[in-house]
């Protein structure tokens, strides 16, 4: 709404129609200790996947996590793509499990990227969201956009406070990584 008296997310997976066999996955892990760690997350995926193939997420932190891929349309940056990495899909389901708060997930996801599948990631803090008095705090929406060698990250409250809506289209947020990435000779 545009009084911050309540949010909607949505988010949708550019797949062909064979693939249309989706499920929503929830994982709650019990380790009978008082952690602040997510016991519980949720996810779009498919049958026989462990984790989510178009990263959506929302964990019982009160984090809601998805991202869009930016095309890497620069194949000279590749040459920084490095081995010594952990796959995009455990790194997200470890900052998913380790992170309380949209800083923290950027921070545990951001290390070991192999610059491989680079995508920004929107991270909205539920908790960070006064519905009651209508207030945004700051760092309640954050993004990372990941190349290779490199993640960026900001916090974009303001914009969300500003236009009502984040503004998400596959292209990156960052001017720097836009100019890596090709995207500002490709618009030129």
């Amino acid at each position: 709404n545009d009084d911050f008296s309540d949010v909607f997310i949505g988010h949708n997976t550019w797949v062909d129609y064979y693939m249309g066999n989706r499920i929503i996955k929830t994982y709650e892990m019990n380790f009978n200790d008082d952690s602040k760690f997510s016991k519980k997350m949720t996810f779009t995926s498919y049958p026989g996947k462990i984790g989510s193939t178009d990263d959506y997420f929302i964990t019982s932190n009160n984090l809601v996590i998805q991202e869009t891929t930016n095309s890497v349309l620069n194949e000279e940056i590749l040459n920084k793509i490095t081995p010594r990495a952990y796959l995009n899909w455990i790194r997200t389901m470890v900052a998913n499990r380790l992170s309380t708060s949209s800083i923290e997930w950027i921070e545990n996801f951001s290390s070991h990227n192999s610059g491989t599948y680079n995508n920004q990631y929107m991270i909205l803090d539920l908790k960070l969201i006064d519905f009651e008095n209508k207030i945004i705090k700051d760092n309640a929406f954050m993004i990372n956009e990941q190349m290779p060698g490199k993640t960026l990250s900001a916090d974009v409250t303001d914009v969300l406070r500003s236009k009502k809506y984040w503004p998400s289209f596959n292209i990156p947020y960052f001017p720097e990584v836009r100019k890596k990435f090709g995207y500002d000779e490709l618009l030129e």
